[in-house]
This record gives structure tokens, sequence and C-alpha cells, in this order.
């Protein structure tokens, strides 16, 4: 008779076996609930071991994600501030001021604040001084140096006894000068049958020099050009009264300035979709910012100050009275400034105060008052009204038209791309 094996042990009184030779009696000890009980016990405490760590690398984390964006934005606040202090180089006092007007603008809208000590975080450097990180400055060159601190509370790295961190960014911006001359009026424009400059009206007033690559059509009366008219194809004058200092027929020039759409934006260091101010007394916002969509001004006495806007869209400034001080505009599309006594004295840098890419620029209203080179290279200048003024500035485009009567101009050439911006460091 054939037994299994549990049968055949159980006859010989022996105690059954499972396979492997383990026993009932010690899988008890293997599986029994004081083993069990140690080992979820060691788990729990593994576990919690490695949520503090976990706590811990989410901690330092969030904690150098806040330092990294806030040292970036002390950097943007430093980079600002240089720009803007060497705008007004060699003059240590305006520089300095210049830094304190550009760090209580950015102050004002964020929730952290940047401290700068005019006295230990300002440095000017002359031609030839040595500069950290950049070497000797050129010659015909001035430089200002900006350090930008912000103490920054930690947040979850407390635990391990950290408290606030002090970011301290550095910039280091340059002011080169040339001696390149604009005429005041530069018409591009060289088709046989096209006209570059227009002038209708009465009382002109020109203190410089207007050259076309073609025609020049004068109408009106007591028109007044203290300078030279440099034209090809044809100079027209009609009306009463008008006076020519000198003219002569020229030859075909490109134009005497190089400035491009991303020579600005390189300046910008921070970026908004749009700017849209409706009422009176608004302030636009306050440094070298990049706008990706349209600028419009709609209202009375807005200001703007120490500010270099770079749109990609277009501009429209609609109103009176209003104070532009120290700014530069730049866009891909048009400009429009509609409205009476406006006033867009100082540009902010390259002796720009207007300059559209693509489009051309509009001047409508009286008793605009401006200062510096409005430049159209593919587009038309119109300025239409009364009483409009243009100091110390000098008109670039295709071509030029000037409707109305008393426009003045003052000043018989501007240093046009003269004076040029750049951070260095």
């Amino acid at each position: 008779m054939t037994y299994g094996r549990r049968t055949l042990l159980r006859s010989l009184g022996g105690t059954p076996q499972l396979r492997g030779g383990a026993c009932p009696a010690r899988w008890g000890i293997i599986h029994g609930p004081g083993r069990h009980s140690r080992r979820r016990g060691a788990i729990i405490i593994i576990v919690a071991l490695c949520l503090v760590v976990l706590l811990l690398f989410a901690g330092m984390t969030i904690d150098m994600g806040v330092m990294w964006t806030t040292s970036q934005r002390v950097q943007d606040a430093a980079d600002s501030a240089a720009l803007a202090a060497a705008a007004d180089l060699p003059d240590a006092d305006a520089a300095r001021t210049q830094v304190t007007r550009m760090i209580a603008a950015i102050n004002e809208s964020q929730t952290y604040q940047i401290a700068v000590d005019t006295a230990t975080d300002v440095t000017l450097y002359h031609s030839g001084d040595t500069i950290e990180g950049y070497g000797v400055l050129e010659a015909d060159a001035e430089a200002v140096e900006v350090r930008c601190h912000a103490p920054t509370p930690y947040l979850f790295l407390r635990v391990m006894g950290l408290d606030t961190e002090n970011l301290t960014c550095r910039a280091v911006a340059r002011q080169t000068t040339s001696d390149l001359v604009l005429p005041f009026i530069f018409a591009h424009a060289s088709g046989t049958s096209q006209t570059g400059v227009t002038i209708n009206g009465s009382g002109m007033t020109v203190d410089g020099d207007i050259h076309s690559n073609t025609r020049v059509v004068i109408n009106g009366s007591s028109q007044t050009v203290n300078g030279t008219v440099e034209w090809r194809n044809r100079l027209t004058v009609n009306g009463s009264g008008n006076y020519i200092a000198h003219d002569e027929e020229g030859e075909i020039e490109d134009y005497p300035v190089d400035l491009t759409y991303d020579h600005f934006l390189a300046y910008c260091t921070q970026t908004v979709s749009s700017i849209t101010l409706n009422g009176s007394g608004q302030t636009a916002p306050v440094g070298f910012i990049h706008i990706t969509g349209n600028v419009v001004f709609n209202g009375s006495k807005m200001t703007a100050h120490d500010s270099i806007y770079v749109v990609d869209g277009s501009i429209t400034i609609n109103g009176s009275g209003h104070q532009l001080t120290n700014c530069t505009f730049v866009a891909q599309g048009s400009i429009t400034a509609n409205g009476t006594c406006l006033d867009f004295a100082t540009p902010y840098t390259d002796d720009t105060l207007f300059f559209s890419t693509g489009g051309s620029i509009i001047a409508n209203g009286s008793g605009e008052k401006s200062e510096g080179m409005i430049y159209a290279p593919t587009g038309q200048i119109t300025y239409n009204g009364s009483d409009q003024c243009l100091r110390d500035g000098s008109l670039l485009a295709e071509t030029i038209v000037i409707n109305g009567s008393g426009f003045t101009a003052n000043g018989t050439t501007v240093t046009g791309g003269g004076v040029s911006l750049s951070l260095i460091y």
C-alpha cells in the first residue's frame, strides 16, 4: 500500500514537515504578532524621517526659488538705476538723484523694498579708470556703478536657524558720446516725382539746415529758414515774405543715424502687455519697459518721466497739458499725439524722443513743445496745428510735412545718436 509523505510520517509518530523542512511551529515564530508590531513601528519611524527630509528639501526648494526670483528683480532694479544714472553723467549729483528716483519708483510697485545708499552704493568712473569685471573705460566715456540690496526673509529654512538673506546685485552702465551732427530736417525719399519736404502755412522759423533727397516745396507767408536748404530735382517757394539763407542742389544721402528697434529693446528690464491711462493727473509706469501691445493716454495733465517705452504696437497720446519729461518712445507701429499744450521735453537716451520703426509720426494740435530727435525711417512725419515748437531737435523720415502757423525750431544742430547708454556689467 502506498502512503503519502504526511501519512507515512504520522504513522511513524513523527512530526509532519512541509516542503523545505519548515514546520508549523516555526511558522508561528516568523509570523507572530510581536514581530509584525516591531516591523510596523520601524516603518513608521522611517516614513516619518523621510517626510521630514522631504519637507526640508521642499522648504529649501521654495526658499531658493524665492531667493532666485527676488535676486532677478533686484538685478533688474540695479540695471534700471544704473542706466538712469548714466543718462546724467558726468554730473555726479544728478546721477545720484536719478538712482534715488528710480529706486523709489520701483519700490512703489512691490511689497519688498530695495535699498541703495547713494553715498556708498553709487560709484562713478571716468575715461581711463579700471572697472571690476570690465576693464579700462574707453576714451569719451563715463560710467556709473550701482549696488542694490534687498533683505529677504526665509520662509521654511527658519527651522534650521536661517532668518534673512541680504541679497546684493551690482550693475554698471556706460555713457558714450560722438560728434555726429544732424540737419534739422532730413527727408530720405529720393523718387523724382516725390516731394521730400513740404511746408505749408505761415510764420514758420527754422534755425537749422534742411536736406531732401528729392523735391522741397515751401508754401505760405513769412516762412524763414536761417540755414541751408539742400534739395534735388526741384526747390519750390510760393508766397510772400519768405526767406531762405542759402539753398543748393545736393546729393542723395542715407540716414545719418543707424538706430534699430533692438537697440532700444536691449535697455528694457521689464515687460508688460500694454499701458492705458484714462482720466486726468495720472502717472505712467516708470522704468525701461517693453510693451508687447499698445500704449494709449487719454485725458489731461498726465505725466511720464525718466523712462524708455519700447512698444511692439502703436503709441497714441490724446488730451492736453501732458508733461512727458526725460522719456524716449519707440514703437514698431505709428506714433500719434493729439491735443494742446503737450510738453515732450528732454529725450532719455540717444537724443531720441520719438522713433517709429515701421510707421509714421503725427502731431495734431497746438502749443506742442518737444526736444530731441523724431525719427520715422519708413514713414512720414506730419505736424498739423499752430505754435508748435521743436527745441534742439531733428526730424528724420522718408517724407516730412509741416502744416499750420507759428512753427518754430530753435538750435542750428543737434548731436543725433551722440549720447548712447549701455550696460557693461
